[in-house]
Formats: C-alpha cells, sequence, structure tokens
C-alpha cells in the first residue's frame, strides 16, 4: 500500500517517467518530428524537441513504448509550458492532454 504523499508534492496525479520516443506534429499532420519524452501523467505530458511552440498550441501526439506489450499512446494536447532545455537548441514542452485516440 502506498504511504501518505509528501506533503511538498500538490499535484492530483502522480507523474510517471517517460524515457521513449515522442512524435508530434500540428493538428493538420503536416510536419512530424520526433522528440524525447520525460514524463507522462493521467492529464499530461512533456517531452524534449527541437521545436518551440506557442502556449495555447494544438500538436497531435504519439508515444510508443519500448516494450511492445504496451499499446502505443495517441493524444490532442494544448501547449501549457514551453522552457528552453539547457544551452542547446532544444525546448522542454509540457501539454495537457485534451483527447485520446
Amino acid at each position: 500500500m502506498f504511504g501518505p504523499r509528501d506533503y511538498t508534492e500538490k499535484r492530483d496525479y502522480y507523474r510517471m517517467a517517460l524515457d521513449c520516443p515522442v512524435t508530434y506534429s500540428d493538428v493538420e499532420g503536416l510536419r512530424s518530428r520526433q522528440g524525447q519524452g520525460r514524463d507522462l501523467s493521467a492529464k499530461g505530458i512533456s517531452f524534449v524537441a527541437s521545436d518551440s511552440f506557442p502556449i495555447g498550441s494544438t500538436l497531435k501526439v504519439s508515444v510508443a513504448p519500448k516494450v511492445s506489450m504496451t499499446k502505443p499512446l495517441f493524444a490532442t494536447i494544448k501547449i501549457v509550458r514551453v522552457e528552453k532545455n539547457g544551452e542547446n537548441k532544444e525546448y522542454l514542452l509540457a501539454g495537457m492532454i485534451e483527447e485520446m485516440a
């Protein structure tokens, strides 16, 4: 059984580390790229990408876990946070899951 939640953790859902590729594209699907997953929760996802998007942008993402027993995740997300990822030309994108397919 799980112990009491750490007082500093205020989230409604726990985050699960996500170490697998994340494919993302605009909603029209015209340009598809691959990023690296960071974490996943019941309501959101974060991943490292080579592109930056404005807050409020809608993207389609798919997560294909390394273990073939787990089905891929397909979702539409709304970008809620964008951070520069260190000194390299990458961004940490965080999105709220709006729809899952």
